[in-house]
């Protein structure tokens, strides 16, 4: 629930239909467990805001639709 903080810092309006506000986590078993829940939320957050952000600055144009990439 709080890496989807992440898609709402970046995109505006969030929650309509038509902004495909769905958000899937999969976990590496990695981290240990004393890490709290919230730095971990707080973090998936900013990693989704990335992700957000870095497809958007890669993406290219369709017809009618102009990309970021199309004006740097």
């Amino acid at each position: 629930m709080m890496a989807n903080s992440g898609g709402h810092w970046t995109i505006r309006p969030y929650h309509t239909t038509g902004d495909g506000d769905q958000l899937f986590a999969v976990s590496t078993g990695r981290l240990p467990s004393t890490v709290p829940v919230s730095v971990m939320g707080a973090v998936a957050a900013e990693v989704v805001a990335e992700a957000i952000v870095r497809g958007a600055l890669a993406a290219t144009s369709v017809d009618g639709w102009p990309a970021a990439a199309d004006h740097r």
